[in-house]
């Protein structure tokens, strides 16, 4: 697969962040061959693919190296799951 998750969080929020790291798992878990990552604010991805890249969190599909979709919200693990599987398609 060729997609890869990231979940993005302000780098002062370490429940956010462990929050994340939970949901990663729970993907991972779903998704073997999905490739995941956290990033945080200082991604230069935000800035080149958001329009508000100051908005945490953040979620973000990329394919190929190009974001495919992104999302601005903190989704709890069903919702996370249900939007990942739809923007896979």
């Amino acid at each position: 697969m060729n997609h890869k998750l990231i979940l993005f969080a302000n780098s002062s929020n370490p429940m956010l962040i462990a929050y994340h790291q939970k949901q990663l798992q729970a993907i991972t878990n779903l998704f073997p061959d999905l490739a995941v990552e956290q990033g945080n604010e200082d991604s230069p991805l935000l800035l080149q693919f958001s329009s508000t890249p100051d908005r945490l969190p953040c979620i973000m599909i990329l394919k190929y190296q190009s974001c495919k979709s992104y999302i601005h919200a903190n989704l709890d693990d069903n919702q996370l799951i249900a939007w990942v599987t739809n923007k896979l398609g």
